[in-house]
């Protein structure tokens, strides 16, 4: 049983800026890729919104909840893992968060778990 590996990325992006990161990790996760022209129904105007459909995609491709979790995050996905982050701690097994050049938000009330991921 392979644990997942989750992938948010950046803005526009092409999966297949991604592939190198993907090879590597396919040995021992399975890789989900959040592709947000696919995942937020036409409703990227909306930041909550699109929060919203990222963790709807999430609930259907990690399907085995007691495996472990690593979610790396790069540029505007680095934005969507902060704000998700306290509520992923709550339903999967986390095993790492990581962030590719992006910036941290200030603002979010997370009881500190965001700053676990600085």
């Amino acid at each position: 049983m392979k644990n997942y590996f989750v992938i948010l990325p950046h803005a526009g992006a092409i999966r297949s800026n991604y592939n190198k990161i993907e090879r590597y990790v396919s040995k021992n996760y399975e890789v989900v890729y959040i592709d947000y022209s696919s995942c937020v129904n036409g409703c990227s105007n909306n930041f909550c919104e699109v929060l919203k459909s990222v963790r709807q995609y999430l609930s259907k491709a990690i399907v085995r909840k007691n495996a472990e979790v690593v979610f790396f995050a790069h540029s505007m996905g680095s934005c969507i893992l902060q704000t998700l982050e306290y509520d992923l701690v709550e339903e999967y097994f986390v095993k790492l968060f990581i962030h590719s050049d992006g910036d941290v938000i200030a603002n979010i009330k997370d009881s500190n778990f965001r700053n676990m991921s600085q």
